[in-house]
């Protein structure tokens, strides 16, 4: 898939050099506030600024990336402000991401970016498009998406309708969901 760079944890470790500095800082898109991280010029992480200060979100990339020197870099982040919020995987446009996971991991991560904006898709729907996998499995996988909306990984829920857990809570995975579908009524979730 074009836009897209895959590396294992060992492959990070082995090419240190390569990702030796991983730049942060806030940026607003459309579905709030968020902090991004980039390196060797590539997305490796999009953090929502819910209840989290920056400085907790910047220790969650530090360790992500522990053998890099992770500095704010805010003029970085705000050259990369239009390319972000109009990224789009069907077409080039200079942004690239930096998936770092296991094999199964960014597969998963990867069927993630087919479920279309609007759209829902269960853990065990997904979990049917890997060989050998469990809607279990790919519920762990989700969960650790660094690159949250450009991964929607909002956009999987449980079998039974349940929108389930997410790493910014419940309300904000349900508001993300209501704003791709064009559903603002308060109704269309419950609240949690």
């Amino acid at each position: 898939m074009k836009n897209i760079e895959k590396i294992t944890e060992t492959e990070y470790i082995l090419n240190k050099k390569k990702y030796s500095e991983v730049c942060f800082g806030e940026m607003n898109i459309k579905q709030g506030r968020a902090l991004v991280g980039v390196t060797d010029n590539k997305l490796c992480a999009l953090y929502l600024i819910e209840e989290d200060p920056i400085s907790a979100l910047s220790k969650v990339l530090q360790r992500q990336w522990k053998y890099s020197t992770v500095v704010e870099n805010q003029q970085l982040i705000d050259s990369l402000s239009e390319k972000l919020n109009n990224f789009d995987f069907t077409r080039e446009n200079g942004l690239s991401l930096l998936l770092k996971g296991t094999p199964f991991q960014t597969e998963v991560w990867e069927n993630l970016i087919n479920i279309p904006s609007g759209e829902t898709r269960s853990y065990q729907d997904l979990a049917d498009l890997i060989p050998e996998s469990s809607a279990r499995a790919v519920g762990g996988a989700v969960a650790r998406n660094e690159i949250s909306v450009i991964l929607p990984c909002h956009r999987v829920i449980h079998n039974n309708g349940d929108i389930g857990n997410y790493r910014w809570g419940r309300k904000c995975k349900a508001r993300i969901i209501r704003l791709e579908k064009g559903d603002y009524n308060e109704g269309f979730f419950p609240e949690f």
